[in-house]
């Protein structure tokens, strides 16, 4: 086992364990990231899993009410100041409550406060939506102008979304980086338009979770 310190490879000598490990392999540089999603058991039973995909990807996930907690009256405040001083913000748009006009679903209002702070001060942004959501509002007509991009999903099969963002994580980030986002776009079309099949074959190893224990997270 070796350990890179310093610019250097120390030599922690040899390890053995008929035991199987996985290594994690993440990305650099970490980005820091707003994730506006339900608090509910209900939502987090989505959204959880989800956040871990992001996180796979290389970024500092932030909800508040999950990752920071805050008084109630100081939420709105602190909301915007954690959107503020994140990279990008993703939100995951999950039902919650039936339009008794429409008999649409809609998703929770806090995610369109939030998308909008995001966009006023233009943050890349990313919708991960349930497929039984109409979103309506400011999120819908952003879309429908390409300031926002949505990928739709089925929560009976979150392996799609780890395939779908294994697909667009990496223009996401260059989006971060360059502040440009015609190249997301475009990686976002082609799935759109000839689904997972137009990226070829992927391959992923999902449910890393694991490192040896007394091993360093350099």
């Amino acid at each position: 086992m070796y350990e890179y310190i310093n610019n250097s490879w120390i030599d922690l000598g040899s390890y053995m364990s008929e035991k199987q490990y996985f290594i994690n392999v993440y990305p650099r540089p970490f980005y820091k990231v707003f994730v506006s999603r339900g608090l509910s058991t209900e939502d987090r039973m989505i959204g959880d899993p989800i956040a871990e995909m992001i996180r796979e990807w290389g970024f500092e996930t932030v909800t508040v009410g999950i990752e920071v907690k805050v008084p109630e009256e100081q939420v709105p405040i602190k909301v915007r100041e954690e959107i503020k001083n994140s990279d990008a913000v993703i939100a995951i748009a999950t039902p919650r409550y039936q339009d008794a006009l429409t008999g649409l679903w809609r998703t929770l209002e806090w995610l369109h406060a939030e998308v909008g702070i995001a966009f006023g001060i233009d943050k890349p942004l990313l919708i991960l939506k349930d497929k039984r959501v109409s979103l309506g509002g400011l999120p819908s007509y952003l879309t429908e102008l390409k300031q926002i991009a949505v990928i739709e999903f089925d929560p009976y099969n979150l392996d799609e979304v780890k395939l779908r963002l294994s697909s667009l994580m990496p223009a996401f980030r260059e989006w971060i980086e360059t502040k440009q986002r015609r190249e997301f776009f475009e990686i976002l079309g082609k799935i759109v338009i000839g689904g997972l099949a137009a990226f070829g074959a992927i391959t992923i190893i999902s449910g890393i979770v694991g490192a040896l224990p007394g091993s360093s997270k350099k």
